[in-house]
């Protein structure tokens, strides 16, 4: 992109009625804010987006740039569409992006923030209604039937992540708070939350193209539905992240069941879309639910899962009762 037409794209921005911005998809630095935008967080051009705009301490589990980061992307003119909750505002938005040429050789992402909040709040109080009767009619009955009807109804009701077919992150979230509550308050239920991530996901997307990329997301998405209960609950937490909330296990019962997962991941050769003997690995970190609450549940599942890869990946990390 000239600078000539670098003008002519930002004088087009600043016409559009919602929030657009331009990321550096290389630092995360922003390197452009639209006039509607500045108006509301100020003219901090230089931060990182992740920090700027999500009040977040490293990239949002949600980002795209690992699906849009390549010349083939920026020539293309490939975009993504998502939903997503700011914690920040309160707000949600749908964001579409999409990859170009910045001045200076930069492969840049743009997006347009579209606030969609007015349109989930019903959506909102209806599934809070629904998990209220749920919670309710859970104390009239025996612990695990009882784990079991929340579930079952859940998922009657769920919103479901778009490619893989699981619970979104909002679902999970939502329905996963209130899950453990439950848990915490009848003390004798062991229950563990793990993190689990695609190993080297990026070169996956390099190698093979995004369209492989998504058949091994779905495939890994169909080998946790085989291998956890319908009393447990599984959801996409963002882009190559799962999560999952084991109920009524203990320790031992944890290591199996995520072992196992791990090593039916290493042990396989997929034929995905004419490409052949594709191999993908997995990185597990698993906390046991004592008293957090879901974001702390979160950060520390994280954490081990990340030390997992810090020590060489394909392994799983987990807390010891």
């Amino acid at each position: 992109m000239s600078s000539v037409e670098n003008g002519v794209f930002k004088k087009l921005f600043d016409l559009i009625p919602f929030y657009a911005y331009v990321v550096d998809m290389e630092s995360y630095e922003i390197l452009y804010m639209n006039t509607k935008l500045k108006e509301k967080i100020g003219t901090n051009v230089n931060g990182k987006c992740y920090e700027v705009l999500y009040g977040y301490d490293k990239p949002c589990i949600f980002c795209k740039i690992g699906e849009l980061y390549s010349k083939e992307a920026a020539e293309s003119g490939k975009t993504v569409v998502h939903e997503e909750f700011n914690d920040v505002d309160e707000r949600w938005y749908r964001l579409e992006e999409r990859a170009i040429y910045w001045p200076g050789d930069k492969i840049a992402k743009y997006s347009f923030a579209i606030d969609i909040s007015n349109e989930k709040e019903s959506q909102n109080k209806l599934a809070e209604a629904h998990a209220n009767l749920m919670l309710q009619s859970r104390e009239l009955e025996s612990k695990n039937a009882l784990l079991h009807e929340m579930y079952e109804k859940a998922k009657d009701m769920s919103e479901k992540d778009y490619l893989t077919g699981l619970y979104n992150r909002r679902y999970f979230q939502e329905i996963g708070s209130k899950l453990i509550s439950n848990i915490i308050r009848q003390r004798d239920i062991p229950a563990y939350f793990a993190m689990l991530d695609i190993d080297h996901f990026k070169i996956i997307n390099d190698e093979y193209g995004h369209g492989i990329g998504d058949e091994v997301l779905k495939h890994f998405a169909r080998m946790l539905e085989a291998s956890f209960r319908s009393s447990d609950l599984v959801g996409r937490l963002g882009g190559e992240e799962f999560g999952i909330i084991l109920i009524n296990v203990d320790y031992k019962d944890a290591v199996r069941l995520l072992e196992g997962l791990r090593q039916k991941i290493e042990n396989q050769k997929l034929n995905l879309n004419g490409a052949k003997n594709i191999n993908y690995t997995i990185s597990i970190g698993a906390v046991k639910i004592r008293n957090d609450e879901m974001n702390t549940l979160l950060a520390n599942a994280d954490s081990l899962m990340y030390q997992a890869k810090r020590e060489g990946r394909n392994k799983l990390v987990i807390e010891k009762e």
